[in-house]
């Protein structure tokens, strides 16, 4: 039996329960991640927590629709087994008239009229010769130009992470966006799944930093960014060839979502990182033209 749940009559331990143990599990849909890039997200729920779809819904002028959240990939169904089509579109069949949503990976057969996203996946298992193998010439030569600087990795605190966001990413995150990632910060850490890494010069200048979230296997790559000195001296190859370095043979599996952009593409790929593509489905986004979203 399928049967809408707010948010407030969710049963959050039975969700995320669903979530780690789905064959499609990912870190945006569990509830402390959703609770920080939408609120008052609500869900369909199959029998005894043993499907799960949650929903960013909103509603304009009398009509919900449903948008994908800023910070979040990937939502979508969500099963403890396997999930046969028909039961997929009954569940798709319950979203709102006007829909534009990214589902995950593993629900790219049970969607019709979608179109597949890009997203950059790395396998650290092996070691990191065999990884670094991998690299493209334009990686090793980014790497060439990064290592001819005095540049070292370390962790960082999250004012002084926020601090260098809000000082070098102005131009492309307003305050929103701002706001938005300052409560995923802080979820995560309180989940004690986030961390903030850094490449700094000679003189202690902070020159990149990322913030990572590391959920069961998968280390996501949430929110990288570069001063332009950064950029001039490829400290973001520089901090992620020692992230790969480091957890070279091991289990994890590197997550940089995305891009659509060439140039980023590029970028992940160049490390040996592989395409994991995911569905965007939509359904009358004409009407959402008309209502300006």
């Amino acid at each position: 039996m399928i049967r809408f749940v707010s948010h407030s009559e969710i049963d959050f331990v039975k969700y995320d329960e669903c979530i780690e143990r789905s064959m499609q599990g990912t870190v945006y849909a569990m509830s402390w991640y959703l609770d920080a890039v939408f609120p008052d997200w609500s869900a369909y729920v199959v029998d005894d927590y043993d499907v799960v779809m949650p929903i960013p819904l909103k509603s304009k002028f009398g009509l919900k629709y449903a948008l994908q959240p800023q910070f979040c990939q990937q939502l979508g169904i969500f099963s403890k087994s396997w999930l046969s089509k028909l039961q997929a579109r009954e569940l798709i069949g319950k979203l709102p008239f006007l829909y534009r949503l990214c589902f995950n990976s593993g629900n790219a057969d049970v969607c019709d009229k979608k179109s597949m996203r890009p997203n950059y996946v790395l396998d650290l298992s092996a070691e990191y010769s065999v990884l670094s193998g991998c690299f493209s010439m334009q990686c090793r030569r980014n790497m060439k130009k990064a290592k001819s600087f005095v540049q070292k990795v370390s962790e960082m605190s999250k004012d002084d992470y926020l601090s260098f966001m809000t000082d070098n990413a102005g131009q492309w995150m307003g305050k929103l966006q701002i706001d938005v990632l300052k409560r995923l910060i802080d979820n995560a850490m309180s989940a004690g799944c986030g961390e903030f890494m850094s490449v700094c010069d000679d003189k202690s200048e902070v020159l990149a930093a990322v913030f990572f979230i590391k959920w069961k296997n998968r280390l996501y790559y949430i929110s990288p960014v570069s001063s332009e000195n950064g950029k001039n001296c490829q400290s973001m190859a520089f901090l992620l060839n020692d992230i790969i370095e480091r957890n070279a043979g091991s289990s994890l599996l590197l997550d940089f979502e995305g891009s659509s952009i060439e140039s980023i593409k590029n970028f992940y790929a160049g490390f040996g990182a592989v395409n994991e593509p995911y569905p965007l489905v939509e359904h009358n986004m004409w009407v959402a033209k008309i209502m300006g979203k």
